[in-house]
C-alpha cells in the first residue's frame, strides 16, 4: 500500500448567533458565553488517527445564563451553515463525520440529549427543557467533539488529504 500524504487537517470554527444575549417580550434574559475552547483543529498524523478518528473531550465550555421571570424553558441546538465540509481544490466531506456530545453536570435529569450527535445543516438538539429561575440560573456546559470515528462514520481512510473548514453554530432559544 502506497500512502502519498497522511496529513489531513480539519479546521472547525465555532460561530454564534449575532445576538448572544437577548431579552424577550416576556422579560426573560438569556446569555450564552463561550469561556474556553473556541476553535477545534483535527490534525491527522498517523494512519491510526485517519482510520479511527480523533476525539477532544470537554473541549469547549459555555456559560448559559437564563433569568425567566415568567416561566418557560430553553433549548440548545447546533448546526452548520453549509451542506458540506469544504476543502482546498473543491474537495468536500460529509458533515456527519463530525459529532458533538454535551456534558452539563448542573442540568436537571432528562434535559441533556445523550450520546454523540452528527453535524447537520439542520438544528440538532443538545439540551431540551432547561429551566431557569426568577433571579437567574447559570449552567456550565462542556462540549466534546470527534471527527472520523470509524464505528459511527466509517473513518476518513480513502478521503482526500486537504485543509478542510466548517462552521458550527450554537443556538439557544426559549421553548
Amino acid at each position: 500500500m502506497h500512502i502519498k500524504n497522511l496529513s489531513t487537517i480539519l479546521f472547525v470554527q465555532l460561530l454564534f448567533p449575532i445576538i448572544c444575549m437577548g431579552q424577550w417580550d416576556t422579560g426573560d434574559t438569556l446569555n450564552l458565553t463561550l469561556v474556553a475552547g473556541g476553535q477545534v483543529f483535527f490534525k491527522y498524523k498517523s494512519l491510526n488517527e485517519i482510520d479511527n478518528g480523533i476525539t477532544y473531550t470537554d473541549w469547549s465550555t459555555f456559560n448559559l445564563y437564563f433569568d425567566n421571570e415568567n416561566g418557560g424553558d430553553v433549548k440548545l441546538t447546533f448546526y452548520s451553515n453549509t451542506g458540506f465540509i469544504f476543502g482546498e481544490d473543491e474537495y468536500k466531506l460529509s458533515l456527519d463525520i463530525i459529532e458533538l456530545q454535551v456534558n452539563c453536570p448542573g442540568c436537571p435529569g432528562g434535559s441533556v440529549v445523550g450520546g454523540w450527535h452528527p453535524l447537520s445543516d439542520t438544528p440538532t438538539d443538545l439540551i431540551n427543557n432547561l429551566p431557569g429561575s426568577d433571579g437567574g440560573t447559570t449552567y456550565i456546559i462542556d462540549v466534546s467533539y470527534r471527527c472520523g470515528d470509524k464505528i459511527s462514520t466509517g473513518g476518513l481512510l480513502g478521503d482526500t488529504s486537504s485543509y478542510y473548514y466548517v462552521d458550527i453554530i450554537f443556538d439557544v432559544d426559549l421553548e
